[in-house]
């Protein structure tokens, strides 16, 4: 049971439904009632297939290539810090060292 609701309280957080309002709110602004009630349950059953077919296909292919989940967490960490360090120290300072500056 503790396992369920770590993983309801993990998809939440992925999915964030109270940030995904704003922007349902401006898309369908044009749109009735009924309408915004059908494009909210469709929307909201393409998206639960996408993660559960990422879910398992991601799972099928990581173990055919015999990656384990603590390989893909800490490779995952190394390119988040990559991207973070690009952050801080900017991506155009090429040029600024050509130039001589």
């Amino acid at each position: 049971m503790l396992e369920f609701v770590k993983t309801f309280i993990f998809l939440i957080a992925v999915i964030d439904p109270l940030g995904s309002i704003p922007v349902f709110m401006e898309a369908t602004k044009m749109v009735d009632q009924a309408a915004k009630k059908r494009i909210a349950l469709k929307a909201t059953w393409v998206a639960a297939f996408i993660l559960v077919f990422f879910i398992v296909v991601g799972q099928i292919i990581m173990e055919t290539m015999h990656i384990t989940l603590s390989a893909f967490e800490i490779s995952g960490g190394v390119i988040l810090f990559l991207f973070a360090l690009s952050m801080v120290f900017g991506e155009g300072r090429q040029e600024a060292y050509d130039q001589g500056l």
